[in-house]
């Protein structure tokens, strides 16, 4: 008796469109928005470095020719920004060693040699434009029967422009603002340039201050030198008087505050620059009211695709806002999703597996620094999950991950009776016996007197211990920092996928999310547990207890998130805990986080 077939395979799905596909002519789409702001903004800072009468029409056009000439110069910012954009920022454990990784050749001079293009071509158009007004012509117009000679104003406001552009490079590089504090920005511009407006202005403001104070003190050091290599300079160019010894002290309240003005316009298009390239290329997922993976012959597939691109991060961080977005406010894709199961792997099981390598990832972390205190080995990227073992073999499968028992480098089958000995092997090898000499095993303090030792030892602790080199220490916050590098990413996950569990109850037909409760609870659990006890094993020996917060900021999001992930399915699926096959550890552990969250509100 031959029985047929009830179910069929489906038809072939084709192959999803990868995410990055879509998102690559968005952000060249963006690039060029950006740069058309950029360019309203260089329009807008050359009109008011000009000086002449604001209302005449042949001054608002030159204002606009030398706007474009300031674009021109100001473009290789942003391209030096779209270079170095990144999602996350890079923390090492000590200041010293921070110092060292970001100010490294290579990123210094990339980021010097930027802003020395941008910056002086703004100040000369500033000092071009107000050279009139208070002499600051680069040649003093000279006396009947007299060469021309140098001005200093005119070296002092380039001088000064040089102090402007190291200052920008060192606050460019330590303030890390390649990477935003939250990596994707989904605000207008007009609303975020307005949110920021007033810190804009105060972060500009201190800078010109420090700037224009620093400045006549290190120019009166450098004076000699400074004024012997711009008239040298000059002589090369123009014939003039040239005089080794500088005229009289250039700099005035006129002058100091001209200077202060130019800093504070160049800080201040810096930063609104800054916002510009951020809030375009940095922009979320929403093209003209509709989801990028919206565009794809798969939206699912391609969402999960973007998800797990690990190496483009702000692909990664747009695809899991994305979900956010998905989770939260559409219920057509949220059915989609849990319906969406004819596929080797199911798109749940997909999204599941994600958040679960993310938070198992970081509970490895933790526990590999908590058991055995190695930083590097724990922040590594082979810390992360182990590979799985019950990996069947094939011919043409890699061997190298399935995992073997390493033998020693010897003949395991000879009996004990027939080896040979390790004493006859050294002098066969050596050609006569082994010297019987002691050795000192003892180190340097058997040599110096323990008493020395000791006060040697403690000096060097009380000298490491100073202020000077606090520089040099590793820090709690670093450390953290760099344990959760992006706590936006891991946070958005767990809260994304906690509200697809809660509004299963309404949009899943299929019962594909019910099976995975328990597994999901048990990881949110088991990750908060971690990273509870990492954090008490490290407050008792806290010397400094206001600081806590400051220091565990980016474990406490990521436990916030898991912590608020139990609550909410705890009290959504109370009446259905029997049901769901929970161990009674991870049941017990709800259910107290529970009523510790309910007797607290």
């Amino acid at each position: 008796m031959v029985m047929l077939r009830t179910s069929f395979p489906s038809g072939s799905r084709t192959k999803a469109v990868r995410y990055h596909t879509l998102l690559r002519p968005i952000l060249q789409q963006r690039f060029l928005r950006a740069c058309f702001a950029l360019l309203c903004l260089c329009c807008i800072t050359s009109y008011w470095f000009s000086s002449g009468p604001f209302i005449s029409l042949s001054f608002w056009f030159l204002s606009l020719v030398r706007g474009f000439v300031c674009f021109f110069f100001m473009f290789p910012y942003f391209v030096m920004l779209k270079s170095r954009m990144s999602t996350q920022k890079v923390t090492k454990q000590s200041l010293g060693a921070q110092l060292f990784y970001d100010f490294s050749p290579k990123s210094f001079f990339l980021v010097y040699l930027t802003f020395a293009v941008s910056v002086s071509c703004l100040c000369l158009f500033y000092i071009k434009g107000h050279a009139s007004s208070i002499r600051l012509q680069w040649i003093a117009s000279p006396n009947a029967y007299e060469l021309p000679s140098l001005n200093e104003r005119f070296v002092y406001m380039t001088y000064f422009s040089h102090i402007l552009i190291l200052a920008l490079t060192v606050e460019h590089l330590y303030l890390q603002r390649d990477s935003p504090s939250r990596p994707v920005i989904n605000v207008s511009f007009f609303n975020y340039i307005f949110q920021n407006l007033g810190w804009l202005i105060r972060f500009s403001f201190r800078k010109s201050i420090i700037c224009c104070l620093f400045t006549p003190f290190s120019y009166a050091i450098l004076r000699s030198y400074i004024w012997r290599f711009a008239a040298l300079l000059t002589s090369c160019c123009r014939r003039i008087a040239y005089t080794k010894t500088p005229p009289k002290w250039p700099l005035s309240l006129r002058l100091l505050l001209h200077s202060f003005w130019m800093a504070f316009i160049v800080c201040l298009t810096f930063q609104i620059a800054l916002l510009i390239f951020r809030v375009f290329l940095y922009s979320g997922p929403m093209i003209r009211g509709k989801l990028l993976s919206a565009r794809s012959n798969d939206p699912n597939g391609t969402l999960v695709d973007g998800m797990k691109t690990k190496k483009k991060p702000l692909t990664e961080c747009i695809a899991t806002e994305e979900l956010w977005f998905i989770a939260k406010r559409d219920p057509q894709r949220i059915k989609s999703i849990f319906q969406d199961i004819d596929r080797s792997v199911s798109i749940w099981q997909e999204l599941y597996s994600i958040t679960e390598s993310r938070c198992k990832e970081l509970a490895t972390s933790l526990k590999i620094l908590q058991s055995t205190g190695d930083f590097s080995a724990a922040t590594s990227k082979k810390s992360g999950l182990t590979k799985k073992t019950n990996i069947p073999y094939s011919p043409n499968s890699n061997h190298e991950e399935i995992n073997s028992i390493p033998l020693r480098n010897k003949n395991i089958f000879v009996p004990p009776s027939q080896g040979h000995s390790p004493l006859l092997e050294k002098i066969k090898k050596q050609g006569s016996l082994p010297s019987t000499t002691p050795v000192n095993e003892g180190g340097i303090s058997d040599i110096i007197p323990k008493s020395l030792y000791d006060q040697v030892i403690r000096f060097i602790s009380t000298f490491y211990k100073a202020p000077v080199f606090g520089i040099f220490r590793k820090t709690l916050r670093r450390q953290n920092e760099a344990l959760l590098p992006n706590p936006w990413l891991f946070c958005v996950t767990v809260n994304s996928l906690t509200q697809l569990v809660l509004k299963s109850l309404k949009y899943d037909t299929y019962g594909v999310v019910a099976r995975d409760i328990s597994s999901i609870l048990a990881v949110y659990c088991d990750t908060f547990d971690v990273l509870v006890s990492y954090k008490r094993s490290l407050v008792k020996n806290h010397s400094n207890s206001t600081n806590l917060d400051d220091d565990f900021k980016n474990l406490n999001s990521a436990a916030n998130a898991l912590h608020c992930g139990i609550i909410d399915i705890t009290e959504k699926f109370q009446d259905f805990f029997t049901q769901l096959n929970l161990s009674p550890r991870i049941e017990r552990r709800c259910w107290v986080l529970f009523r510790e969250y309910k007797s607290n509100s």
